[in-house]
């Protein structure tokens, strides 16, 4: 079954949010049978980018988004993406991430894909 067939895409959600604790494997595992075809979970500090590249792991139809909000980027070490992203591997899934602008440096860029 393609998980893209559902009806719905979430470009911005936040799965990882300690309010989804006690339920998310259950909510995350019924999106499909529910009309959601894929979503978009959003790292906005390098331990929810973490957690949303594990649910996109373990998830076929959860992608993630890593990055770092204005708010958290205070001591964010440069190689942030590789510590976020660790071994991700892509189960057949394209991936592509860019770092940061932040305060005029550069703090990573890199551009894979996994097929």
């Amino acid at each position: 079954q393609n998980p893209m067939n559902g009806l719905i895409f979430d470009s911005h959600a936040h799965y990882d949010d300690k309010a989804f604790d006690p339920d998310r494997g259950e909510l995350l595992a019924a999106l499909p049978q529910n009309g959601v075809g894929g979503v978009v979970n959003c790292g906005a500090s390098l331990e929810s980018s973490r957690t949303a590249v594990a649910l996109a792991e373990a998830y076929p139809y959860v992608y993630a988004a890593v990055g770092v909000h204005p708010e958290e980027v205070k001591g964010v070490p440069e190689d942030y993406l590789e510590q976020a992203c660790g071994e991700a591997k892509g189960g057949g899934r394209r991936r592509n991430w860019a770092g940061l602008l932040l305060e005029g440096k550069r703090l990573s860029r890199r551009s894979e894909a996994f097929f």
